[in-house]
């Protein structure tokens, strides 16, 4: 007769408190967002520190295509700007699409662009 393993339970940790997790934020595309540039929310530019303004970020998504998207400084925050209508468009972005952007360091970000019913769009 074989003895039963015991189970150890793993404490719940909430993901952004994780070691190991990056840092990741999402939008969600509405009637009024402006699809010539996104804001990226201020809490967030804690990841993104002295890469914040000035330079481009490289969007990828779940094929592997990639885009560059010129990150700018504005007086209410920091926004992905030129390049961003393009990305929209060549990737059929549209009104009720959640966009998940997560932060891989050095203005990287990988997007996983989902519909209005939870599917993957990308």
């Amino acid at each position: 007769m074989s003895k039963a393993k015991s189970l150890v339970p793993i404490p719940h940790t909430p993901l952004n408190n994780c070691d190991f997790c990056e840092p990741s934020f999402y939008k969600i595309v509405l009637p009024d967002t402006n699809i010539a540039g996104v804001k990226i929310p201020l809490e967030f530019l804690k990841h993104m520190e002295e890469e914040e303004s000035g330079g481009v970020a490289t969007l990828t998504v779940s094929s592997g295509q990639k885009w560059q998207v010129k990150v700018c400084k504005r007086d209410n925050g920091v926004v992905f700007k030129d390049g961003w209508k393009r990305f929209c468009r060549e990737n059929s972005v549209r009104v009720t699409d959640f966009l998940q952007f997560t932060y891989h360091g050095n203005l990287q970000f990988s997007v996983d662009i989902f519909d209005k019913s939870g599917l993957r769009t990308n």
